[in-house]
């Protein structure tokens, strides 16, 4: 690896995240997060909960490439697979969460990230008339959960629901315990 070879006081796994979070670049602060949290997983990427961050992070940077590719494209089918391939990523994280192989520490952050994200985000395109559409990750939310992609009453869909009420003490609650 060549950020090992340029900095070799650093372990392996310490590597690794500076190199992907350098790909991501401007890739937010979810990953940063992540990165600057590592240590609560500790430090040796042989180790489960590490391989697990680290398939997260690789996979948060590929999302975030499909929405760049949305923002350039201006297309609606892109700014719609840019937010189901986020909430695809957000339950997988949820569910490697609940089953302790994600840090809580981590995953709070990342719920403050998907909050922001209800408020916040938005990416546009143009229409067949070419006009500019606000595609929101809220309204592509509502959506997933009106056309049953998740159920209202999956513990996904209710922790993200909390989440996006700004409850996050709340959404902590629901890890498995054991």
């Amino acid at each position: 690896m060549v950020l090992g070879a340029v900095l070799p006081a650093l372990d392996t796994g310490t590597a690794q995240l500076l190199a992907l979070g350098f790909a991501a670049g401007g890739a937010g602060g979810a990953l940063i997060a992540a990165i600057v949290n590592y240590h609560a997983i500790g430090t040796n990427l042989s180790n489960e909960k590490s391989k697990v961050l680290l398939q997260c992070l690789e996979r948060y940077i590929n999302v975030r490439k499909d929405r760049t590719k949305a923002v350039h494209e201006r297309k609606k089918r892109c700014c719609e697979d840019y937010y189901r391939e986020l909430f695809d990523l957000s339950w997988t994280e949820f569910q490697l969460w609940r089953n302790g192989y994600i840090d809580d520490e981590i995953v709070k952050k990342w719920a403050i990230s998907r909050y922001r994200c209800f408020l916040n985000d938005k990416i546009t395109y143009l229409d067949e008339n070419n006009t500019e559409v606000c595609c929101t990750y809220q309204e592509q939310w509502k959506e997933a959960i009106r056309n049953s992609y998740f159920e209202w009453d999956d513990p996904y869909t209710l922790f993200m629901n909390y989440c996006h009420e700004d409850k996050i003490d709340e959404a902590m609650k629901m890890r498995l315990k054991g």
